[in-house]
């Protein structure tokens, strides 16, 4: 690693041993599959346009997970994602709209949490 950054032989090297931690920290941080797959892509792909800055490899694997981390917020502040809300943040409240009252429409809080436990451990899959 020095100015010159490293070779495709090295960089295969680096993705493999480095990918378990890349992938691990954008899954925690993004909460889906695919989401953390482009955050793992897009990592390695800077690491590719900024080979020559890497130090040593201790800077390498600081840099990795600081950029890991970078790119995930990045992508939080999409406007497509900021324009999503969660389901359980209106728990509910525009299918009430419609009801004359209360007794109409009641949802059991056990069932409801059961719902949005449910609805929360779907996947994009």
């Amino acid at each position: 690693m020095g100015k010159s950054g490293f070779s495709a032989l090295e960089l295969d090297d680096l993705v493999e041993f480095y990918a378990d931690i890349v992938y691990k920290i954008a899954f925690v941080r993004m909460k889906n599959k695919s989401d953390a797959e482009d955050i793992f892509q897009e990592v390695f792909l800077k690491l590719v346009r900024n080979k020559e800055k890497i130090k040593n490899e201790v800077h390498l694997k600081a840099w990795l997970i600081r950029v890991t981390i970078n790119c995930c917020k990045n992508q939080f502040n999409l406007a497509w994602r900021k324009k999503r809300t969660d389901l359980s943040d209106y728990q509910f409240e525009y299918l009430l709209a419609d009801v004359q009252t209360a007794k109409d429409f009641r949802i059991d809080n056990e069932i409801n949490d059961k719902l949005m436990s449910s609805i929360s451990k779907l996947t994009d899959d």
